[in-house]
């Protein structure tokens, strides 16, 4: 039989291998709810930065393309070059990290009717006419007026697209934010269920100790104190075979062995 003080060293020592899984679990789970906050705050600024970029790049080639319109000068300069450069950039990373994809899918929307417009208006007719103040040869161009009327709106459009891709991340952190209070209380979890389990481990050794070694030590102790005072015989109620039942009769060899020499 195993004694008492093996089960109990073992019970304790199961306790605390419960309570270090439980802690392992809960530095796991807080690293990867570390991990999930520098995501949503890396995501959150690059996804600012590339709109930001986009805005920047949107507003150089209206300048560019506005002051073609109003020279008449239609020949895309360093800065309409530079521009276009800058937005294809910064939308290129977006799509292939794909940051806040359903505004993306919006500027995606606006920035295929801005730029066919654009190209239309940038791309010579191929039969050129004839110039009638100079006579020259020209490439046929769009009248600015009319399309004027059409890129102002897909320009618009394609800016307001941009801007609410830029705002995203704010509903974005909101709904990141509402995943990481899950992946919380996920981390606490496991120490909640390890403290349940842990106070009914202290309340199963409580009795256990009580039933298998208090109890039966007082038996025993009121036993020989009724019998040291009125000789009752020495009979205590003890179950088992442990320490406890060896105590009980050791104390009745020693009372018959008191008794064999009082005789």
């Amino acid at each position: 039989m195993m004694g008492l003080r093996r089960r109990i060293t073992i019970g304790f020592f199961s306790l605390v291998a419960l309570l270090l899984f439980a802690v392992a679990i809960s530095i796991a789970e807080l690293g990867r709810l570390r991990e999930d906050a520098r995501e949503i705050v890396e995501a959150g600024d690059r996804g600012s930065d590339l709109a930001a970029m986009m805005m920047s790049g949107l507003q150089k080639q209206n300048s560019a393309i506005l002051r073609m319109v109003a020279t008449e000068h239609i020949q895309p300069d360093s800065e309409y070059n530079e521009g276009t450069s800058e937005f294809d950039n910064a939308y290129s990373e977006a799509m292939e990290v794909m940051i806040h994809g359903t505004d993306l899918d919006a500027v995606t929307n606006a920035e295929k009717q801005y730029r066919s417009i654009v190209e239309a208006y940038l791309s010579p007719a191929p039969t050129p006419i004839i110039n009638d103040t100079t006579g020259s040869l020209e490439a046929f161009r769009p009248d600015a007026k009319r399309f004027l009327e059409e890129y102002l709106p897909a320009y618009y459009a394609l800016d307001n697209a941009v801007k609410r891709y830029m705002a995203s991340p704010q509903s974005s952190i909101a709904q990141r934010t509402a995943m990481v209070e899950d992946n919380a209380y996920r981390t606490i979890t496991p120490s909640i269920l390890t403290l349940l389990v842990a106070v009914l481990v202290v309340l199963m050794f409580h009795f256990f100790i009580d039933f298998f070694y208090i109890k039966p030590i007082l038996r025993i102790n009121k036993s020989l104190d009724h019998y040291l005072a009125t000789r009752v015989p020495f009979n205590p109620n003890v179950e088992g075979n442990n320490e406890i039942s060896k105590l009980k009769e050791s104390i009745e060899k020693l009372i018959e062995l008191q008794k064999s020499k009082n005789a």
